[in-house]
């Protein structure tokens, strides 16, 4: 996010909290969360883990691996010992043994001649090294015998048995994430089932007897549930009306069932902003304004241990709190590799406007020859718009008018 200095900010006593202390403050409570989390776990069977999961217990390997000594090459697999005098002027020449395929049992080497090898097929016992095909005379497996001109040390392109990791060893240790390297690994180190720490739950409360009516559908709750879902972690969805026993009861029952909580709507300063006239009167609260344009109201609150990040309830500002101050913490809590947003700069198509002290965050879009476009206007109202935009462009705060070709800074949050 572009950084903003205080002196920057136009700070006043509504706005007491910069951007940069919010953002921390988030993330702490993301962490409280994770720690929530990491006291559960399960055990999952390979076959079936999928998004990034966190191993809560080191993983023992249930064999060797590699399982056998096997070829790292085509060739010929030879005891090295009996090639010692081979040189181009007086090449060795042996008879060609039966070949051994990938799959075929190891057997044993028949002194004195050379077997055909394929690459990870077993190397027979008592051969110590394999020739690679283009390195013997003729290069070819269907002959009857083969000549070899340099001797070949013991062990060239032979892959030991356990070479990898041994077994009993630890073959990942406790809190590596799950990906298809790591699965893969799991399931040829001949592992079954890992105990892995269960996904990160977060509770989405949308608050407001509009939406608990259904005198406007819940896109707040739906958006940011699948944006959640999104990041591999497991959200629930929930409506409450403008009822302060009713929020009440809720945190009380998701205190023993979600690790975070995201509110949207009802910490504003008109007189139905239940959220905040729940949470604020907490020990562990706190409720301003933060200078951003839209999203510029923000909470949060610590309910019996449980992490409540609070957002304005207009949806663009909703979305905005949630791109600006939980993806990327969330993002990493969930085991996402790349957790940040692609980040660039690149000049304006327009002129634009904007409110002096605040960063204001406008929807966009960046054309192939990285010129920036406005998508619809800068109102917090403007879902539509944000839809169809597949950047947030930055206009700092000290920059009350920007003309066409001056520098944005963006990021990308859409492929289209």
């Amino acid at each position: 996010m572009p950084q903003l200095r205080r002196r920057d900010a136009g700070y006043s006593e509504h706005m007491s909290t910069s951007l940069a202390e919010h953002r921390a403050a988030v993330a702490r409570l993301v962490e409280k969360a994770d720690a929530r989390r990491g006291a559960r776990t399960e055990n999952v069977h390979v076959t079936a883990l999928s998004s990034p999961l966190r191993l809560a217990e080191d993983v023992l390997s249930a064999q060797d691996l590699p399982p056998f000594d096997n070829s790292q090459m085509d060739g010929y697999a030879v005891a090295a010992h009996e090639l010692a005098g081979a040189t181009p002027e007086r090449p060795i020449t042996l008879p060609v043994a039966a070949p051994i395929p990938a799959g075929a049992d190891a057997g044993v080497h028949t002194p004195g001649t050379a077997a055909p090898i394929m690459t990870g097929a077993p190397v027979p016992k008592g051969a110590d090294a394999v020739v690679p095909i283009e390195k013997v005379e003729p290069s070819r497996f269907d002959v009857s015998e083969i000549s070899f001109s340099t001797p070949p040390p013991p062990g060239q392109f032979v892959r030991p048995q356990g070479d990898d990791v041994s077994r009993g060893a630890v073959l990942l240790p406790r809190g590596t994430w799950t990906t298809p390297a790591t699965i893969g690994s799991l399931t040829a180190a001949r592992v079954r089932s890992v105990r892995v720490e269960t996904a990160l739950r977060v509770a989405i409360v949308s608050s407001g007897d509009e939406i608990a009516s259904g005198q406007l559908a819940d896109g707040n709750g739906v958006a940011l549930t699948a944006a959640v879902r999104e990041l591999g972690a497991s959200p629930t969805r929930h409506v409450v009306a403008d009822d302060q026993a009713e929020l009440r009861a809720l945190f009380e029952e998701l205190s023993a069932t979600s690790d975070l909580v995201l509110t949207t709507g009802g910490i504003s300063a008109g007189a139905y902003e239940v959220v905040r006239q729940v949470l604020e009167p907490l020990r562990d609260a706190w409720f301003d304004h933060v200078p951003l344009q839209p999203a510029g109201p923000q909470g949060w609150a610590v309910w019996d241990g449980l992490p409540i990040i609070c957002f304005p309830g207009n949806p663009v500002s909703t979305l905005i709190s949630f791109e600006l101050f939980v993806r990327p913490v969330l993002a990493r809590a969930c085991g996402v590799v790349s957790p940040d947003r692609p980040t660039g700069t690149g000049p304006l198509a327009e002129a634009l406007e904007s409110p002096l002290g605040k960063l204001q965050v406008r929807r966009g879009r960046v054309d192939d020859d990285g010129l920036v476009h406005l998508v619809g206007g800068a109102g917090s109202h403007l879902l539509s718009s944000y839809a169809a935009a597949s950047h947030l462009v930055f206009v700092p705060a000290e920059a009350g008018r920007l003309a066409a070709g001056d520098t944005v800074a963006w990021w990308r949050i859409a492929a289209h």
